[in-house]
């Protein structure tokens, strides 16, 4: 957020100060002279009521980073002029659309058909076998030529086409060499999670899929995790559940590769990665399978694997922490130990794919995790340009959901824009939606506002800008506007408190 004083009236006689014209206008009403201290001639006059004379008198400002919300609540301050950003030259153009490419128009027709009721000519047919083969679905062809996905298919067929089985169309839109190779942070991480919640369904001894269950609560971090290899979120089949779907009995295959069998859970190793990668897999399997404390200090990971806890605990060696394993369990604890952990695991890591309950309860105790967490929020909303309550910031759990909703809008307004105009598609936009606004106010509308908007009743963001304005404007009228500022220093010190207003 930016409030910036930009003009102010200035009077034609004297020193040119707004307040000068303020007391020229009350002492043509009282017929006197100008005592040469405007100020406290304001300062009398509006104690006694008679605020009228300093309409005369008018500030503007440019506000930027507000959102559509805050925006919306100035403006019905009617006794100002404004001038906002039109939506429509906006880009927020933080995604591409997402849409299935469409398919070529049919070339024309040459030659015969097969036969006399056949909607196509033989040439028209190859090409849309060709197009199948190129990877479009039956159904995006008979959308787009007009006809029966299952007339597609028999052109297919007929032209010695061969018709995908279920299982390739599962996969055929997803990355199933995602886990080929373990050689990212992010995919390191990944394997975490799923040695603690994941799973490899077989069939006769061969590996057929993978998948990740975790309560349904966290469906929104399941859908991010998912994106990285087109994996999907169904229902878990159990109450409360979730499941994110690793399709392909080839990344089922190199999850096996890398440790992920059969009745994992007393069987499980370590597996073999660099010491670079082993804080992001330490992370995941927290994230799937442990426990921060939210009241007191401590760490626990869980697995029926005694080697898999020793692996863990060996991995942490390179720092000053101590864990201790006992049965199933390898715990740290105490004020010294857990914040040095956490600070291992969460010196670089993805905000948008952590686990958000624990990742709230990580940033208690790291100020690592802590300041990683909040810089990647910021750098978040810049792109995505909306305005992110401080609710919601303080909470990796609200922010979870919260993104979500401003991914999903975002990538519907990119898509809507393949068929809409801009002006039309920007009815997707939400109120987060960031704005700027020029606002040109008289001086005793700015008392109104200002009376009425910093208060403790007041929305937090029309609160901050109103605070900002006060403090610009006071010094260049101060018999106006010094009063009110002293009542809500003294009743409000910390909406007046430079680290506590700053929410941009």
């Amino acid at each position: 957020m930016n409030v910036e004083l930009i003009a102010i009236t200035k009077y034609l006689r004297g020193d040119g100060a707004p307040e000068e014209l303020l007391e020229h206008a009350g002492r043509i009403c009282y017929r006197s002279e100008s005592q040469g201290d405007p100020g406290s001639f304001l300062q009398a006059r509006i104690r006694e009521g008679h605020e009228s004379l300093i309409e005369h008198a008018s500030a503007t400002f440019e506000i930027s980073g507000i959102s559509r919300a805050c925006s919306h609540q100035l403006v019905r301050h009617r006794l100002a002029s404004y001038s906002q950003e039109s939506q429509r030259y906006c880009r927020y153009g933080a995604l591409e659309a997402n849409l299935e490419p469409e398919p070529s128009a049919l070339p024309e027709s040459r030659g015969e058909k097969r036969h006399w009721h056949c909607k196509f000519t033989i040439n028209q047919e190859e090409f849309i076998t060709n197009q199948y083969e190129q990877g479009f679905s039956a159904e995006k062809l008979a959308q787009v030529h007009d006809v029966h996905p299952t007339t597609i298919r028999g052109i297919v067929l007929r032209n010695n086409g061969v018709m995908r089985s279920r299982r390739e169309s599962r996969t055929m839109h997803t990355h199933t060499s995602y886990f080929a190779e373990i050689d990212t942070p992010e995919k390191a991480y990944v394997l975490g999670v799923i040695y603690a919640d994941g799973n490899v369904a077989f069939r006769d001894g061969e590996p057929l899929y993978a998948s990740i269950a975790q309560h349904m609560d966290y469906s929104a971090w399941l859908e991010r995790l998912g994106a990285l290899w087109g994996g999907s979120v169904i229902s878990g089949g159990r109450e409360n559940s979730a499941r994110l779907t690793i399709p392909g009995r080839d990344a089922a295959e190199h999850l096996v590769s890398y440790g992920v069998v059969q009745a994992k859970s007393n069987l499980l190793t370590g597996p073999t990665l660099s010491s670079e990668l082993a804080p992001h897999f330490a992370r995941g399997y927290l994230d799937g399978d442990g426990h921060i404390g939210a009241q007191k200090p401590r760490i626990d990971i869980a697995s029926g694997s005694h080697k898999f806890l020793e692996w863990v605990l060996q991995q942490t060696q390179s720092v000053s922490a101590t864990g201790s394993i006992s049965g199933s369990h390898l715990t740290w604890a105490g004020s010294n130990c857990v914040p040095t952990i956490l600070d291992w695991l969460y010196d670089e890591f993805d905000f948008r794919l952590s686990h958000p309950a624990k990742l709230q309860r990580a940033i208690k105790w790291s100020e690592i995790a802590r300041n990683n967490y909040f810089n990647q929020v910021e750098e978040w909303q810049k792109k995505f340009e909306v305005v992110v309550p401080p609710s919601i910031k303080q909470s990796p759990i609200a922010m979870s959901h919260f993104m979500r909703g401003i991914e999903q809008v975002a990538q519907g307004y990119a898509n809507l824009q393949v068929f809409l105009r801009k002006e039309d598609a920007r009815f997707a936009l939400p109120n987060a939606a960031a704005t700027r606004i020029i606002v040109t106010m008289n001086f005793r509308e700015l008392l109104h506002l200002f009376r009425i908007r910093i208060s403790r009743g007041a929305q937090w963001e029309i609160r901050d800008v109103c605070a900002r304005m006060l403090e610009l404007v006071h010094p260049l009228a101060p018999g106006v506007f010094g009063d009110l500022r002293d009542e809500l220093r003294i009743k409000y010190p910390a909406f007046f408190e430079h680290e506590m207003r700053k929410c941009a």
